[in-house]
C-alpha cells in the first residue's frame, strides 16, 4: 500500500501541531470519545451483550444492528411472553433461583429512549414494612412503660419518624432520580425516567454527526462558489454578492419556525437549513484569498504556458489558500453544537425523543430541583467545547504562515 507522501510545509506544520501538547492530546480525546459514542450501543443497551442459556450462547446485542434487528422472544429463554424479553427481570430471576444460566448486560443496562419504570409494588412493601416497624416499637414501648404521658410523646415521636421516613423512601422512587450506581443510573434519570448519562452519549453522537456532515457540505459549497467568485469575477462575482447578501438578511430563527412547523422536525430538514444558511462564511474568505492568489507570479506562469482554469483552480490555487480554511474547520464543528444544542432548547431542532443536549438542558432548566440534569449537560458541553478550543487554539498556531513562509 502506497503511503500518503505530505509536502514539506504539511510535515512541517504536522510537526508543529504535535508539538503544542495541549491541542494534540486534546485531539486524541475526542477522537476517542466520538469512536466510543458510534459503538456506544456495546455499553449503553438494554439488550444483553450474551445471554447463556442451557448450554448455547446468544448475543442479543448484535441483533439489534439496523439491517438485521432480530429481536429474542421471551419464549426463547423459558419465560410464557412472545414479546422481545427483559434481560435486566431475566438476570435478576435467573441470579435469585440459582440457576446455571447467566447473562452478561452493558455497563449501562438503559437505552435512551427507554423509560425505566417505578416498581410500585416493591414500594408499596417497603412502606407496610416501616409501619410495622412503628407497630412493633409502639408495643414493646407499652410493655416497659405504662405512664400514659410519656407513652403518648414516645408515640408522637414514632410516628412522626415513620412519616418522614416514608416521604423519603417515595421522594427518591419517583423520576428524576438522583444518581445512583446500585440502580445503574451513574447520572441519574430525566423527568420521565429516561437515563441521562445514556441521553447525553447518543446526543452528543447526533451532535457531532449533524457538526461534520454540516461541516462539510458549508465548505463545499463555500470553497466551491468562493473560488468561482474570485478566479472568474465579473458577472458571476456580482450575482454571488447579491445572492448572498438576499440570504444574509433572511432571518434564520424565523424560517427554522416556519419550516418545523409546516413540515415537522427532522435531522434532514434542519441539516438543509442550516447549510442554506451557513456556507456563506467560507465563501467570502474563499472570494478573497482566490482573488489574491490569482495575481501572483507563478498563476500567471501557468496561465502562460496553457494550463486550463480547471488546472490552475484544483491544482495551484485551492492547494493554496485551503490552509486558511483548516483553521476555522474546529470552530464551525463548535458552533454547529452550540447552534444544533440552541435549537433544540427552543424546540425547533431534532424530533421529539431524539437523544439531545437541548433537549436535557430545557428539561434540566424547568426541572431545577434536580440539578444534576443541568450539571450533567452543561458538563458535558464545557468539555466537548473546551477540547475543540484547544485543537482550534493548536491548528492555528501550527498553520500560521509566519512560521514556515519567507518573504523575499
Amino acid at each position: 500500500m502506497k503511503r500518503i507522501k505530505l509536502s514539506p510545509i504539511a510535515q512541517m506544520r504536522l510537526t508543529r501541531f504535535k508539538s503544542i501538547k495541549r491541542g494534540y492530546y486534546s485531539f486524541w480525546i475526542l477522537l476517542s470519545l466520538t469512536l466510543l459514542s458510534f459503538v456506544g450501543e456495546l455499553f449503553i443497551n438494554n439488550k444483553a451483550l450474551i445471554v447463556h442459556y442451557e448450554g448455547r450462547s446468544s448475543f442479543p446485542v448484535f441483533r439489534s444492528i439496523p439491517g438485521i434487528n432480530k429481536q429474542f422472544k421471551g419464549k426463547d429463554f423459558g419465560e410464557s411472553y412472545t414479546y422481545e424479553a427483559n434481560y435486566r427481570e431475566l438476570k435478576s430471576k435467573w441470579a435469585a433461583e440459582g440457576s446455571a444460566n447467566w447473562i452478561l448486560m452493558p455497563l449501562v443496562p438503559y437505552s435512551a429512549k427507554e423509560t425505566d419504570p417505578i416498581d410500585m409494588k416493591a414500594l408499596r412493601s417497603k412502606e407496610l414494612v416501616l409501619k410495622n416497624q412503628l407497630a412493633t416499637e409502639l408495643t414493646a414501648l407499652q410493655q416497659e412503660t405504662t405512664d400514659s404521658v410519656v407513652l403518648e410523646k414516645k408515640r408522637k415521636e414514632l410516628q412522626q419518624a415513620e412519616e418522614q421516613a416514608v416521604s423519603q423512601l417515595f421522594k427518591n422512587a419517583f423520576h428524576p432520580l438522583p444518581p445512583n450506581a446500585s440502580t445503574k443510573h451513574y447520572l441519574g434519570t430525566d423527568k420521565i425516567g429516561r437515563d441521562i448519562f445514556a441521553r447525553l452519549v447518543f446526543g452528543y453522537r447526533i451532535a457531532i454527526l449533524f457538526s461534520l456532515i454540516l461541516m462539510v457540505f458549508n465548505y463545499g459549497i463555500g470553497v466551491s462558489v468562493g473560488c468561482a467568485m474570485g478566479y472568474f469575477g465579473k458577472w458571476i462575482d456580482l450575482l454571488g454578492q447579491r445572492v448572498i447578501e438576499i440570504l444574509s438578511r433572511v432571518p434564520f430563527i424565523y424560517v427554522i419556525m416556519i419550516a418545523s412547523t409546516i413540515y415537522g422536525r427532522s435531522f434532514g430538514l434542519l441539516l438543509g437549513l442550516m447549510v442554506l444558511f451557513g456556507w456563506m462564511g467560507a465563501t467570502w474568505q474563499m472570494r478573497t484569498a482566490t482573488y489574491r492568489e490569482k495575481e501572483r507570479d507563478y498563476i500567471m506562469a501557468a496561465r502562460s504556458l496553457g494550463a486550463s482554469n480547471a488546472r490552475i483552480i484544483f491544482v495551484h490555487i485551492i492547494p493554496s489558500t485551503i490552509s486558511l480554511l483548516v483553521t476555522f474547520i474546529p470552530f464551525s464543528i463548535s458552533g454547529a453544537i452550540i447552534g444544533l444544542t440552541s435549537l433544540d432548547f427552543l424546540g425547533f431542532g431534532l424530533p421529539p425523543g431524539t437523544p439531545s443536549w437541548g433537549e436535557l438542558m430545557k428539561m434540566g432548566t424547568e426541572n431545577m430541583d434536580a440539578p444534576w440534569i443541568v450539571a450533567s449537560v452543561v458538563g458535558a458541553m464545557i468539555l466537548v467545547l473546551f477540547l475543540v478550543n484547544l485543537i482550534g487554539e493548536a491548528i492555528r498556531e501550527a498553520f500560521d504562515p509566519k512560521k514556515f513562509t519567507k518573504y523575499e
